[in-house]
């Protein structure tokens, strides 16, 4: 880092200071007022000058500046570590690569080299006065049409996994700071024993954002389980609200035919309010019983898929020869992979268009509580058994299907349990659960 003259760097460093914050801040909807701007410039300007006396190794001069703009922005804006630290990454990675890219040609058309620029003063605050009109264009451009690469502002209302998303932000900032910084020395060095004492340095900073990588693929990969068991949840509470509304429903009905009797009987329409009520009987005796199977959440899943079935003529028995309430999986999984498993059979029944029929059994087998859920629809076939588990795997058109079965198996897999399909003269999906799986900690580990 050579040094330049005071006015050099108030030329350049208070207008890119601005352009650092305004910009990287920008682009994640981080809002940075002109006064506290001002005040961080005139800081930054003042350190940078110093900097530059100082024989400091390629690249710790940006890093300085990158720590110390970091901890002004968090005392002076009152914005968290995370967020400061990626908007100046930002920030000055734009401004790098816009240097990195047009500073060659500059040198080139005005016949200089890097070390004319030390030399020279007017060479700096010419280039720089070009790369700061590209620079500022972006800004305005972004400004504009309200572009964000990511909007940070969704953290704070609880949109976003917050720390996860900080992570991977930050791991890919770090790396393109990197190859930035690699970069501007590589276009700056003249003389290749220097580049000899760099290149390793860099590669133990390469191997160290390696290992950041591999932890920001870990969280995306959490990310992604915390995005599976948000669908799951979401079903089970349709299911809820399904189950709801059903009620609701009969509640209105039976209000309705209790006015109805109310009024004959006030009346004194004894027989015909008798057969009212002998009508209503008949037509509700066999239909609208509830199922019990011994677990309170399962019992409100069994009847609202059993009437959203019979409202499709679809025939739907249960059987429960075992204790429910002992299976080693909470309520909201259980009710998730149940719930699914009912909604294909129901939608592969309804193809029967004579006597459509679902069938649940539950029972308990040799250690384990097996599940067997029928239909007499179209069979599966052996390649369709192959890929059925697949995400976005679907025999039908419809948009937005495919992923049913793929949570069920990613549920069934945590904890321990197998599934099997057979299809022959009726399809018959088998789910065993062992009876000794600790199904707690498998929820904890996600």
């Amino acid at each position: 880092m050579y040094p330049i003259p005071w006015y050099v760097v108030i030329l350049i460093s208070i207008p890119q200071t601005f352009l650092i914050i305004k910009l990287g801040g920008g682009l994640f909807n981080i809002n940075i007022n002109m006064r506290q701007c001002s005040i961080m410039a005139v800081i930054i300007c003042i350190l940078a000058y110093l900097l530059r006396q100082m024989p400091l190794m390629f690249g710790l001069h940006t890093v300085i500046l990158v720590l110390v703009l970091t901890v002004l922005l968090v005392v002076l804006s009152r914005i968290d570590w995370g967020r400061s630290f990626v908007a100046v990454l930002l920030g000055i990675m734009i401004v790098g690569v816009v240097e990195n890219a047009f500073l060659p040609f500059f040198l080139h058309i005005t016949s200089s080299n890097v070390a004319d620029l030390a030399t020279k003063p007017w060479l700096n605050i010419v280039g720089f006065s070009i790369e700061f009109i590209v620079v500022i264009m972006i800004y305005l451009w972004s400004q504009k049409h309200r572009f964000f690469i990511f909007d940070l502002n969704l953290d704070r209302q609880n949109q976003i996994p917050g720390n996860s998303t900080m992570v991977i932000i930050i791991v890919i900032l770090l790396q393109n700071f990197l190859l930035t910084l690699i970069m501007s020395n590589l276009i700056g060095k003249q003389e290749v024993w220097r580049l000899n004492t760099i290149i390793p340095w860099a590669n133990l900073a390469l191997m160290f954002i390696a290992l950041l990588g591999v932890y920001a693929i870990k969280k995306l990969e959490e990310n992604a389980r915390n995005s599976i068991k948000i669908e799951l949840l979401k079903t089970h509470l349709q299911q809820v609200e399904t189950l709801l509304r059903t009620l609701q429903e009969q509640k209105h009905e039976y209000c309705r035919h209790i006015q109805a009797i109310q009024s004959l009987i006030y009346l004194k329409r004894n027989q015909e309010a008798k057969q009212y009520i002998e009508a209503i009987a008949e037509d509700y005796w066999n239909t609208e019983d509830m199922l019990y199977s011994g677990h309170p959440v399962i019992n409100g899943l069994l009847n609202s898929k059993r009437s959203a079935a019979e409202s499709q003529g679809v025939e739907f028995a249960v059987a429960v020869k075992c204790d429910m309430e002992s299976i080693p999986i909470p309520p909201w999984d259980l009710c998730s992979i149940l719930g699914n498993l009912l909604d294909n059979a129901v939608e592969a029944a309804i193809q029967d268009k004579k006597q459509a029929r679902v069938a649940v059994e539950f029972k308990y087998e040799f250690g384990h509580y097996v599940v067997y859920i029928h239909n007499n629809g179209q069979g599966i076939s052996s390649k369709a058994k192959e890929q059925i588990f697949e995400p976005g795997y679907t025999s039908t058109d419809s948009a937005g299907r495919g992923y049913g079965l793929y949570l069920v198996k990613k549920l069934l897999d945590r904890y321990g349990a197998d599934i099997e399909i057979v299809s022959k003269k009726q399809t018959s999906v088998v789910v065993r659960i062992k009876e000794s799986y600790d199904a707690v900690s498998a929820y904890e580990m996600g």
